[in-house]
């Protein structure tokens, strides 16, 4: 597959970054102090709900090699590829902010088809029970493998779309939902203008690949018009607890869980801008 090309045209696979000067992102120490003013009054607790109606919402759909879009003609999809689930509009490469966490404890069949329970509490007895019984433990034992089935649910305000989704990062993927929630703690009401890019990378382990998502630090929002956005996107939507934005969770099976076929084949995606620290791009936001 092709590598995509950057600004100075050498195909490394990354995008020009720029110095500010030029792009719509800005770098911290160029954050502008009337958006910064604008997060005064944001009760920026309420975006960390980590303890856990039926509105459909959608949610971001990472698709593995043997997902039913990769296999069917029609959907044009590959393995790597990020999709809002109702749609199937693909939206790798999108940029989002952050607007609330969740976590919860999801307990899957041994095909990884079905859920047997989910639950927000950790001391649930219906969830020590089934974990006493998948890991061959008693009953004392069995919280120490909770951590094995944490999901992290990121609602997060699609930028250039301009419509909310619920992230979730289950299995493979908890680490990356793990390692932004932090970054998004540690920065407070800045969350509310930090932009991140939704990508995904390769991962190998033993004979089997498969996608982990990856979120990419893009700068911070400088138009004030994008940060009303996403400051009403919050407001009308941080009463709302999981139950109420989760229809149908058994779709998750897709999302993040390796098929372990040693056939499937799985096409390498040549990513733009999925690097560590801040990068800074041209979006017109």
């Amino acid at each position: 597959m092709a590598k995509k090309q950057n600004g100075n045209g050498n195909g490394n696979g990354t995008e020009k970054k720029k110095n500010g000067n030029g792009g719509a992102l800005v770098k911290q120490e160029q954050l502008a102090v009337e958006l910064l003013k604008e997060l005064e009054g944001l009760d920026v607790g309420s975006a960390f709900e980590m303890p856990s109606g039926e509105t459909i919402f959608p949610f971001a759909k990472l698709l593995q090699a043997l997902s039913p879009e990769v296999q069917d003609d029609e959907v044009d999809a590959k393995a790597g590829d990020i999709i809002n689930n109702q749609d199937k509009t693909k939206i790798t490469g999108s940029y989002f902010v952050p607007l609330k966490f969740f976590q919860e404890f999801v307990v899957w069949d041994e095909e990884g088809k079905q859920i047997l329970h989910r639950t927000q509490d950790i001391n649930d007895p219906k969830l020590k029970s089934l974990l006493a019984g998948i890991h061959e433990v008693d009953d004392e034992q069995a919280l120490s493998f909770a951590w094995k089935h944490k999901v992290i649910y990121i609602l997060a305000w699609l930028i250039q779309e301009k419509y909310p989704i619920l992230i979730p990062c289950s299995k493979t993927s908890y680490k990356a939902g793990l390692n932004l929630y932090r970054t998004c703690r540690l920065k407070g009401k800045k969350m509310f203008i930090s932009v991140f890019k939704l990508g995904s990378k390769l991962q190998t382990k033993d004979k089997y690949k498969y996608y982990v998502l990856h979120f990419t630090p893009a700068g911070y929002i400088k138009k004030k018009q994008v940060l009303d956005k996403v400051i009403e996107a919050f407001n009308n939507l941080k009463d709302l607890h999981l139950y109420n934005l989760v229809a149908s969770i058994e779709q998750m099976s897709e999302t993040s869980e390796p098929k372990k076929t040693e056939e499937a084949e799985v096409e390498v995606v040549e990513e733009a801008g999925v690097e560590d620290g801040e990068e800074v791009v041209d979006a017109d936001f």
